[in-house]
């Protein structure tokens, strides 16, 4: 398996039993031109608690490209999340990841600094009402992918 494997890369730490114990070694805290890569840790007193991996420049991007794609994974993440989810922005013609956020719990974690004009979102009510909720301007679509898997 994909943990397996994982373990066996020296350097890499166990996960821990207890999602309170998480202790993020420093050289996964940055880029590898060392940019920090961890923009936000809620910490362990929160209940909704999330890691936000992205770039300062990412960040910048998603500012000033405002078509997003995002979608969330349950399937990848390490013990103690629930999920992973994602941002991309289309730039140029391509589709780029710019935010990853691992979370425990299903509540999007939102930044009012951002104004999308269009988010594709997949079928998940959580992240429908939640682009409504914080991007009310914003065009919102559903993944087509997503759509025809329902039907």
């Amino acid at each position: 398996t994909i943990q397996r494997r994982r373990q066996a890369i020296e350097g890499l730490p166990r996960g821990p039993r207890d999602i309170n114990e998480l202790q993020i070694p420093a050289h996964f805290c940055q880029t590898i031109d060392g940019r920090p890569f961890l923009l936000h840790e809620s910490g362990p007193d929160d209940e909704n608690r999330f890691l936000m991996f992205s770039t300062r420049e990412n960040i910048e991007c998603l500012r000033q490209h405002t078509n997003w794609f995002s979608d969330g994974t349950f399937h990848v993440v390490p013990l103690n999340f629930s999920q992973l989810y994602t941002i991309h922005s289309s730039i140029e013609g391509s589709v780029l990841p710019m935010v990853y956020t691992l979370m425990i719990g299903l509540k999007i974690p939102t930044d009012r600094g951002f104004n999308p004009t269009n988010v594709v979102v997949d079928l998940k009510r959580a992240a429908i009402n939640a682009i409504w909720l914080i991007f009310p301007t914003a065009a919102l679509s559903t993944c087509f992918f997503h759509l025809s898997q329902c039907i």
